[in-house]
């Protein structure tokens, strides 16, 4: 695969990275040149990822404002943000209200905090949500 090196020093966190969509755009990401940090709460299929790609896993259960701190507090900011975590809707308890609080409430505060302000005033950086993407893995989609 031709690598365009189109984000090349750029640093991006992808939630619900341990597999599907987040471990390939972690895996893409690093090819175009960008340092990826990894979060999930799948311990070994994250670290597997991000051992793969060279990047940093972290723990994290996007539903956790505490975790979310630790993240913040030893990781951002990051360039390209990616929340692409989901709730299982095999928990029958509280399903409605645990997915739309990561969705709705969750998504626009860590944005804000995951990205440095240079960060979210440059053109080059991203900001992705995988449900709002029309295809996976397509960056072009991406709001700045």
């Amino acid at each position: 695969m031709t690598v365009s090196g189109i984000l090349s020093g750029q640093r991006a966190f992808i939630t619900g990275g341990a597999s599907g969509i987040g471990a390939e755009m972690a895996r893409r990401f690093t090819r175009e040149g960008a340092v990826v940090t990894v979060a999930d709460i799948n311990d070994p299929l994250g670290e597997s990822v991000a051992a793969e790609v060279g990047g940093t896993y972290v723990h994290l259960d996007v539903t956790d404002s505490a975790q979310w701190n630790t993240v913040v507090a030893d990781h951002a900011p990051f360039d390209i943000v990616v929340l692409n975590a989901g709730v299982s809707t095999n928990q029958p308890s509280n399903r409605w209200g645990r997915s739309r609080a990561v969705v709705v409430v969750w998504r626009p505060f860590w944005l804000s905090r995951l990205t440095s302000p240079t960060a979210r005033s440059s053109v080059g950086s991203r900001a992705l949500s995988s449900d709002d993407l029309p295809t996976p893995l397509c960056p072009t989609t991406a709001v700045t």
